[in-house]
């Protein structure tokens, strides 16, 4: 017979009580006590719908949520793929669902989050909203005009700070056909069109709009707003005068990817504005549309298109960064002109980024003039290009222009190699070089690199040799240089990305290609391979 001792038993109660002290423990409401702005941080980590399941958790939360500061609606995307066993009826279906079915994969799912919102809106208890978001498909399903009203006028009148609000969550249509730079056709009838009801907001400080159409003549004064961001909007307002007129306060401006009228951004009038940019935009017939604006607080300009026409930027004074991309083929003489007079408007600009057009557009350009724009304030230059022998007199010509230049970036994109934009008939006049010896034959001084450049990056260096060669041009003539950072490719946040086996082999390239090869200007640069 076993005996355990007095000190076994103590152990074990000992261990009953702990574990029974445990499960109480579990059944006690920790939440209860907790104050508001604690649980509304501890709410904010969850999705919106787990707000109204948090009421079973704790009697706390059964109208907490009513007091929500972030209200997040997705709209349900559809349970059925294409090609499965369908869960209503059980058989297999392709692509096509049949009318029984329908309404179990995509009118119900529709009809629960309808309800769901319109709940919401009507018993949220008027608390200033920190954050509202609703994304649905309208152009997918037939829904109600009456009740999207209902929310709309919820969104721009009650106490919201940041509106993020996308009529179109799948993104899987396009509105417009285009062949060059006509556009055919724009398709207006998927948009969901804002009432122009006499809306007023004093508190919304930020808003997105994503696929819909508005006038704001109809708009009350939205005073605090100060960032809007506009994508697949076709704006109905006549001038940027007037669309800006109720929005009193804007210091930022996005539109990507809108349809507005061709003098949309044309204005005698001076806007307040400080950072604008233009994507992808049309109009209803054109590609290409006007730009001339006064704005003498604006610090950043980034434009995205695919040609110019008369575009200026007037009164500049304070500009900080400007990024032109343009993908287009136009590249005639009156194309250069028209891009010039754009960028003498800009010379204000510490940071000019540049694509492989605007470079090549500018060697065409510079060979049939002998005037040389001042960029006496660019300190940051970046030219995003190919490194192919139609940018290389237009770089060369930018290094002349930016006379104070201390940073230089050159980004080299091997995957996505453009045709040329300069007719063939015009090479012999512009390119009648050896594309390997261009460098070398251009050594004459170059004042940015014999006293300021100090720092140059290349992304993208594959040791190609007129990549070599323009190395070999920047340590003869960078008489300031400090370092020199070679590094593979620029990732989607700026970052470099780079390997062991390419550090290793631009090492051996620049060892027995370079170092050896050129006598440094400076005798203190750094060339540093990572």
């Amino acid at each position: 017979m076993d005996i355990t001792s007095g000190d076994t038993f103590s152990t074990i109660n000992k261990n009953d009580s702990q574990k029974r002290a445990e499960e109480d423990d579990s059944e006690i409401d920790h939440l209860t006590h907790l104050p508001d702005p604690i649980l509304f941080l501890i709410l904010s980590f969850l999705p919106f719908k787990q707000w109204i399941l948090m009421r079973l958790v704790s009697k706390t939360f059964k109208n907490l949520w009513t007091h929500a500061p972030v209200l997040d609606f997705q709209a349900p995307k559809s349970r059925f793929t294409g090609h499965m066993t369908c869960h209503c009826c059980g058989a297999f279906h392709g692509h096509v669902l049949p009318v029984e079915c329908y309404f179990y994969y995509i009118e119900l799912p529709r009809e629960r989050f309808c309800r769901f919102v319109s709940r919401t809106l009507v018993e949220h208890s008027g608390y200033t909203i920190k954050v509202f978001r609703l994304a649905l498909n309208y152009h997918h399903h037939s829904w109600g005009e009456s009740m999207l009203k209902r929310w709309v006028d919820f969104m721009f009148t009650k106490d919201i700070e940041n509106l993020d609000v996308n009529f179109d969550e799948s993104n899987s249509f396009e509105y417009h056909e285009s062949t060059g730079l006509r556009v055919m056709q724009v398709n207006t009838s998927y948009l969901y069109f804002l009432p122009p009801q006499n809306f007023i907001s004093k508190m919304l400080s930020a808003m997105s709009l994503q696929y819909c159409q508005f006038s704001t003549s109809g708009f009350g004064t939205f005073e605090s707003l100060k960032y809007l961001c506009l994508r697949n909007v076709v704006l109905l307002d006549n001038q940027i005068t007037n669309f800006l007129s109720k929005f009193p306060m804007m210091l930022s401006l996005v539109v990507e990817k809108c349809v507005f009228g061709e003098d949309f951004f044309v204005s005698n009038e001076v806007l307040t504005i400080k950072y604008l940019y233009i994507f992808d935009c049309m109009t209803s017939t054109w590609l290409t549309y006007n730009v001339d604006v006064i704005t003498p607080q604006i610090m950043e300009f980034h434009f995205k298109g695919v040609g110019l026409q008369e575009f200026h930027i007037r009164n500049a004074n304070e500009l900080q960064s400007v990024q032109i991309d343009i993908d287009c083929a136009d590249a005639s003489q009156e194309a250069g002109v028209r891009l010039s007079s754009l960028l003498n408007s800009l010379h204000h600009c510490a940071k000019l980024v540049l694509s492989s057009w605007c470079i090549q557009v500018l060697s065409r350009w510079r060979s049939g003039s002998e005037y040389l724009l001042q960029f006496h304030s660019v300190r940051n230059l970046e030219l995003i290009l190919n490194f192919v022998k139609e940018e290389f007199p237009g770089i060369y010509y930018l290094l002349q222009c930016c006379s104070n230049l201390k940073t230089l970036t050159i980004s080299i994109d091997m995957f996505n190699l453009p045709e040329s934009v300069i007719p063939p008939e015009l090479w012999p006049e512009i390119y009648d070089f050896p594309e390997n010896n261009f460098w070398e034959t251009h050594d004459s001084a170059v004042t940015c690199l014999q006293y300021s450049v100090n720092t140059v990056t290349i992304y993208g260096f594959s040791g190609r040799a007129v990549e070599v060669e323009f190395l070999k041009f920047l340590l003869r003539n960078g008489q300031a240089l400090e370092k020199i950072y070679i590094q593979e490719f620029k990732g989607e946040q700026g970052d470099s990305v780079s390997d062991e086996w390419w550090v290793s082999n631009v090492a051996h390239i620049y060892n027995n290609r370079i170092a050896n090869a050129v006598q440094f200007a400076s005798t203190s640069v750094q060339v540093i391979i990572k």
